[in-house]
């Protein structure tokens, strides 16, 4: 994929610091009984990653409408829940008692704290093979909704014979993300170009300073659910192939760069693209 023709932002005054949420996949409403189901549990286990980011930059003093929002959602992804287990039922499958322990999410800290400065060494258009801090958040001791283990085949622990079925739809899923991610850096990497760095009034530079917050915030969370689909991936012995296109998602890789706006800067040509630019 060529990074010259990322998604422009129609104007330097769009909304792109918009919050997108995580629905980028297929009709749920579509398919088979069991592809259904599949279907749902994806994007129930999108929305628990989700919750789980809003709960965690809450912080441990939130205002009184921040936890009435979280109360809202984890009472709506209850009842997915519910759905969800009407869906397995009509799908015929069965849950099964587990050998192995279910697989946990990757941190949730691994991707926060990024370095938003485009013009920095190291952007998207350089490789770094540097090793991502490892982060270790203390496990909640009461487990909330967003925590609930999934049935999945991935998690071994229902009847066998869906695994090559969410396989291909985490494919898809992964697929998906990556494009978000990849719209969202152009974006930020947009808005420092001509909002932050070359707005005439403070105004303007101040609302695209607040925009690429919660781009960066969006950003952080298909990277999380990115890093959780391709854990799956793995888990249910996906095909090396696939693996080495998709690979695993640092740091350095959601790093924004100003050269992505400037194809005829002398020397871009040579520089070699992160993979995330290469899987379109």
């Amino acid at each position: 994929m060529d990074i010259y023709g990322a998604r422009l932002p129609t104007s330097s005054t769009d909304d792109t610091g918009e919050e997108h949420g995580t629905d980028t996949g297929p009709d749920i409403n579509s398919g088979t009984a069991a592809e259904m189901w599949l279907r749902l549990a994806l994007l129930i286990e999108e929305k628990q990653i989700e919750i789980q980011d809003k709960v965690r930059r809450l912080g441990s003093a939130p205002r009184d409408q921040d936890q009435q929002i979280v109360m809202q959602l984890r009472q709506a992804l209850t009842m997915m829940l519910a759905e969800l287990k009407t869906q397995q039922q009509h799908a015929g499958v069965h849950d099964i008692q587990c050998g192995r322990p279910s697989m946990p999410l990757n941190s949730e800290t691994e991707y926060d704290d990024i370095e938003e400065n485009p013009d920095i060494p190291g952007g998207p258009a350089m490789q770094d093979h540097s090793v991502p801090e490892d982060h270790n958040p203390p496990t909640p001791t009461i487990l909330s909704v967003e925590r609930q283990i999934l049935s999945l085949p991935s998690n071994h622990n229902v009847s066998a014979g869906y695994e090559g079925l969410e396989m291909e739809l985490r494919k898809q899923q992964a697929r998906n993300h990556i494009t978000r991610i990849r719209d969202i850096v152009a974006d930020i990497s947009f808005l420092y170009q001509y909002m932050v760095k070359r707005g005439t009034r403070t105004s303007i530079r101040s609302n695209g300073q607040k925009k690429v917050k919660s781009l960066n915030h969006d950003k952080v969370l298909h990277a999380r659910i990115y890093s959780a689909c391709r854990s799956r991936l793995v888990a249910l012995g996906c095909d090396q192939e696939f693996l080495s296109i998709f690979c695993l998602l640092t740091r350095n890789d959601l790093k924004a760069s100003t050269a992505i706006w400037k194809p005829n800067l002398m020397g871009s040509s040579t520089l070699e693209l992160l993979w995330i630019w290469r899987t379109g």
